[in-house]
């Protein structure tokens, strides 16, 4: 350190406490980065890699970018998952002595964003800390939402694999996790995209304790592990943000049995948030439900379909809220029209809170609070009785709305810097400093006029710049003119600038006005953003309950545009569906009707549909739209169909598409297995399955071993209602066998030699494929189809006369055996006594076999082994 000069020595000191994280270093009118900081940096934000010298031999590579265009770069980098650490000057370089003092003021990390285009407008911005308890083996989250204010809390006593399916449903951009718990499970995180920061402080428990409870004075005792990953996560957010964040003003403790689960497979595969293919939110149910008008709204309606909920009061609560708006066209117009001029309150309150809100960001929200009581003035005037309780306890913030207006001018500078945002007649002494630099201008342009009258210089021109200040400036024609009392103050090329001595006294005078106005301009305004800031909890609240009023207006919308219903609810387990609808395929197949479909589901005659047809028929999406009927039910919107009588179903697991997750090294078959696996080993009789196509990631045996053996399964053990699609015609026996299958299939007919799906789901099997009808649909070359054809008749063939020998073989091996096996065993043939033995070992195996308390895993190794011996 010794041979680096005191500027470098002080980067590297600081640099050091913040070792994770882009240092970006004020220097002047520059952020500058110096070492491996500027060699990463000059790559992800392709700038030039320049040096310096720093006191050894070797320049020291360094890299920058100007201050006032910093947020853009800082943006791109944390976007990448990386963090920044904005390193002020914190004392005046003209004063200072030796190298000026500097502090790192803030951490900027993807959890940690309050403001910018890394934000998204309508989405939450979590960031999540996991925790564990090792006494009582249980797990604690804790979720926080810098930029909204949000905080919440719950404790998981299962399984990591719990926590991931947690960790999941808030999408988080960082992960503050345990080291312990990090290194043990480093390869489920995977899952979950995340930054993750890695959390090696050991506070003490009693320490964490008073972290929680000074932020949360009224918070009721809460799990230790819930405490723990509370206590670290308040820690991070000093230690980065150097601040107490006082708009985290409730701690919301919830218990994750009152909402269904739903797991990373099954989010992906119903789409619920983004598409599968592209990630991209249009095309997903989120895209079609949401049409708030607020960007909170859209926020809560995704936390709402993130989490459906397992109460029917509350669920009700909402559908009666959705219907009040639902039959009442012009009162849900109105309110839509209200809302739209609603700005982002949460978000503009948390900003008043940090203290970074903008005078705009105080005027957007007195716009926002202006509009509250004709909120409530349309709902009460109406026969909306739900609506009446939802706003019956707003909550106007009156005196909040009133400040604002009184002090700040309407339609403000972005920028305090500029002057002109608080109003006249606000501040007394302010106003004072007003006409002192008011009167002054006027005084410069009366000045102006006076002394072209007496020198008779008509372009003669009072001017200012900052460098020198204000001075009469006289073209180089005109120079013979000037008076002598004139002071030389500047020679330009065509020109000379002069000051008087009146000109100087009234300089000062009207600077100081300037300068004095601009500082308390400041002060005043920070004053009114701390008073404003006192009504946090008061403006989060109302901004709930304006969100929660939003998603409901949302719904009916949705319901109303495409004749959605309300379901009902029922206790008997039973799920009854007349002529549903997917309701996201209904919306982009715009012209094109939609074939709807009943469903019946129950535990008593229609526990398990087996579902037969050819590819391109429907079968997924006839599952999926059952799955999302149900969602959009527990989540308190109308649904897509002549009518849903529904139990409360608790988790929905799918296995639907295939895919290599190459993230992992996992094989389609192996992801097929592991979701197949997460279904049936957590499933519930309240629980909901969907699996499509099991077992065609392996050998035709080997996968109809598998499939079938899953349904027993399912039948005999997990008695969760099922949607079992599958290409195994074999299969369908199953119904005979087991009263709580049911055979579906979706019809198809064949005209002209062609195949014609009509996407309706009927009792029954499904006779054929058609895999080659959907070949030549695909647009597969005829000639590839014409030898396909000519390969299925010669395989069909092959395989009935196989089936005729080995019948006959089968007849004539009884016809040999049976009196050999008679006889005494001495005259029988040694080969044909080891065959009898192995048959009679093989059919005591099978004879012994629980298959009941078996799993499928097992029951196929047992399987194989058996098809191992026979071969022999």
């Amino acid at each position: 350190m010794a041979t680096y000069t005191p500027m470098i020595q002080q980067y590297l000191s600081i640099k050091a406490e913040y070792p994770d994280a882009f240092l970006f270093f004020r220097l002047g009118d520059f952020y500058e980065m110096f070492f491996e900081d500027a060699e990463v940096a000059s790559r992800e934000l392709e700038i030039t890699l320049t040096g310096r010298d720093g006191g050894v031999e070797e320049r020291i590579p360094m890299c920058g970018v100007p201050y006032h265009s910093a947020e853009s770069y800082i943006n791109r980098l944390i976007e990448k998952g990386y963090k920044v650490a904005m390193c002020e000057q914190v004392e005046d370089p003209k004063t200072a002595k030796g190298v000026v003092k500097r502090e790192v003021i803030r951490v900027i990390t993807p959890g940690t964003v309050m403001e910018g285009k890394v934000l998204e407008q309508r989405g939450n911005n979590y960031l999540v800390s996991v925790a564990y308890d090792a006494v009582l083996d249980s797990f604690g989250l804790s979720v926080s939402d810098v930029s909204t204010g949000e905080f919440y809390g719950t404790e998981i006593t299962r399984n990591f694999e719990d926590v991931i399916m947690e960790l999941s449903q808030y999408h988080p951009s960082e992960v503050l996790i345990e080291e312990d718990i990090y290194q043990q499970h480093i390869h489920l995180l995977q899952q979950v995209n995340a930054t993750y920061t890695v959390w090696k402080e050991n506070i003490k428990l009693e320490q964490l304790n008073q972290i929680v409870s000074e932020h949360f004075p009224h918070l009721e005792p809460i799990s230790k592990s819930i405490l723990i990953s509370a206590g670290n996560l308040l820690s991070y957010l000093h230690k980065t943000q150097h601040k107490r964040f006082v708009h985290f003003n409730e701690f919301r403790i919830y218990d994750t049995n009152q909402y269904m689960v739903l797991d990373t497979f099954t989010r992906r595969n119903l789409e619920l948030t983004q598409t599968s293919r592209d990630q991209s939110k249009k095309g997903s149910l989120l895209w079609l439900l949401d049409q708030t008008e607020t960007a909170m709204g859209s926020r809560l309606l995704r936390r709402w379909l993130d989490k459906p909920l397992l109460s029917v009061h509350r669920i009700e609560e909402r559908l009666s809220g959705v219907e009040a708006l639902y039959n009442n066209l012009i009162l849900a117009e109105d309110l839509s029209d209200q809302l739209k001029q609603v700005y982002d309150l949460e978000r503009i309150i948390s900003k008043v809170s940090y203290g970074n809100a903008t005078p705009k960001d105080l005027y957007l929200l007195r716009k926002s609070l202006e509009r509250v009581p004709a909120i409530i003035q349309i709902v009460i005037e109406s026969e909306a009785d739900p609506l009446k309780k939802i706003v019956k306890d707003f909550d106007l913030v009156q005196d909040v709305s009133s400040l604002i207006e009184k002090s700040i001018v309407d339609d403000p500078p972005i920028s305090l810097k500029d002057g002109g945002v608080i109003k006249r007649g606000f501040h007394q002494k302010l106003d004072q400093y007003y006409i002192a630099s008011t009167e002054g201008k006027q005084w410069l342009q009366d000045l102006e006029f006076r002394e072209r009258e007496e020198t008779g210089i008509k372009s003669l021109k009072v001017g200012f710049n900052k460098v020198f200040g204000y001075y009469i400036e006289v073209t180089r024609s005109n120079l013979s003119q000037v008076p002598d009392r004139y002071i030389r103050k500047q020679t330009l090329a065509n020109a000379e600038r002069y000051i008087t001595e009146e000109l100087k006294e009234k300089e000062s005078q009207i600077l100081e006005a300037d300068e004095k106005m601009l500082d308390l301009e400041y002060q005043v305004f920070i004053e009114i953003r701390d008073a404003v800031s006192k009504q946090t909890q008061r403006l989060q609240q109302l901004a709930q309950k304006i969100a929660y009023l939003d998603v409901l207006l949302s719904f009916a919308k949705v319901s109303l545009k495409y004749s959605y219903v309300r379901p009902t609810f029922n206790q008997l387990g039973h799920i009854t569906i007349k002529k549903g609808r997917h309701p996201v395929i209904e919306a982009v197949q715009k012209g094109h009707p939609y074939i709807p479909n009943d469903v019946i589901l129950n535990q008593h005659q229609e526990q398990i549909l087996l579902i037969t047809g050819p590819n391109m028929a429907g079968k997924s999406t006839y599952m999926r739209q059952i799955a999302i009927t149900v969602i959009m039910a527990q989540i308190g919107c109308f649904v897509p169909a002549e009518s849903a009588d529904l139990s409360m179903i608790d988790r929905i697991f799918t296995r639907i598409g295939a895919g290599d997750d190459l993230t992992s090294g996992q094989s389609t078959f192996m992801v097929e297995m592991t979701e197949t696996k997460q279904a049936i080993t957590q499933a519930t009789s309240n629980s909901l399955i969907l699996l499509d196509e099991i077992g065609r990631g392996t050998s035709t045996y080997d996968g109809m071993a598998l499939a079938q053996a899953v349904i027993e399964y399912i039948h005999e053990h997990v008695n969760a209602k099922t949607l079992f699609s599958t290409h195994y015609h074999e299969l369908t026996s199953l119904a005979d066998r087991f009263p709580r299958i049911q055979n579906v299939h979706v019809n198809v007919i064949e005209k002209d030699g062609k195949v014609v799906f009509l996407h309706k789901i009927e009792k029954g099997k499904a006779d054929r494929s058609y895999g080659i009808h959907v070949a030549e649909l695909a647009g597969m070359p005829k000639e590839v189809i014409k030898n396909a054809k000519k390969i299925l008749e010669d395989l069909e063939a092959q395989s009935k006369r196989a089936q005729e020998s080995e019948n006959d073989l089968v007849q004539l091996e009884l016809f040999e055996i049976e009196p050999k096996m008679k006889a005494s065993k001495k005259s029988i043939d040694p080969s044909l006594n080891e065959k009898i033995a192995l048959y009679e070992k093989v059919m005591t195996q099978i004879d012994s076999l629980d298959l009941l308390n078996m799993t499928p895993m097992e029951g196929f190794q047992i399987l194989y082994d058996i098809q191992k011996k026979l071969r022999k």
